[in-house]
């Protein structure tokens, strides 16, 4: 058995960090159907793992994701950062 510590509420230091829990979540926003018979689905791509990093993702008619915003760029901007539209 280890030796228990006791720490004031809220000042125990935990293995589990928040860049833990969300290092492999990617979050999905404004979904969008575009094109004439509405056959193009595209949505942004939140990716922690490229520094937060949010791409334009395009799903090809065969079902596979493509993104629309080369690597190293990002299309979020400050100018809505806080609660703005697209």
């Amino acid at each position: 058995m280890s030796a228990t510590t006791e720490a004031p509420y809220g000042g125990w230091r935990s293995p589990i960090s928040t860049s833990l829990i969300t290092a492999r979540s990617i979050a999905l926003s404004h979904p969008l159907l575009a094109g004439k018979q509405a056959n193009s689905r595209l949505w942004s791509e939140s990716r922690p793992t490229e520094q937060g990093r949010t791409v334009i993702v395009e799903q090809q008619p065969d079902g596979q994701p493509i993104d629309r915003i080369p690597a190293g760029f990002n299309v979020r901007s400050r100018a809505h950062e806080y609660g703005g539209g697209a």
